[in-house]
């Protein structure tokens, strides 16, 4: 695993599995089988927790977790669009859910889960979703939902009450 020669220390890199490299191959590979191992195999920031005070190491560090982490958000999207055109409702769902927990801001994901809950009648999934939204914006940016989300949420309303009329 180790080459040495003089002063130089090297790793083998075939004898090496590291997972932010496997991470990127899945992804550029493209499947949704693929995809799924790449969102399976992502658990967070990478070097998550490690505290290094050299400046240099820290700036590269922060680029390196923003650029996985959008890798993964990418995946995620993509895998989203997967399963809600190959009606994989659950699937589906708890993409959105990861979605959400990397990046709770994305109004439109809240609004495809509204969507998804309400396609399911799960009422009480839409209301809580609808809700989770609302306080996510109101305390992060201090802001209204876009109107498209308000629309829908009275969309799903009136849908809400022409099921429970039949």
């Amino acid at each position: 695993m180790l080459h040495t020669g003089g002063e130089t220390v090297t790793l083998n890199p075939v004898a090496l599995d590291v997972d932010a490299v496997t991470f990127q191959r899945l992804i550029a590979e493209g499947t949704p089988d693929a995809l799924q191992s790449a969102v399976n195999l992502y658990q967070g920031d990478l070097l998550e927790g490690l505290n290094v005070t050299e400046p240099a190491f820290e700036q590269w560090l922060s680029g390196q977790r923003a650029r996985l982490r959008e890798l993964a958000m990418g995946a995620l999207m993509q895998l989203l669009a997967h399963y809600i055109i190959t009606a994989s409702y659950e699937a589906a769902i708890q993409t959105a859910v990861e979605l959400l927990t990397l990046d709770p801001l994305q109004e439109a994901i809240h609004r495809c889960l509204m969507r998804l809950y309400a396609d399911q009648e799960r009422w009480g999934a839409v209301q809580r979703q609808y809700h989770a939204c609302l306080e996510t914006l109101r305390q992060e940016l201090d802001a209204a939902p876009a109107p498209q989300t308000t629309q829908l949420w009275q969309d799903i309303l009136k849908q809400r009450r022409g099921v429970s009329k039949r």
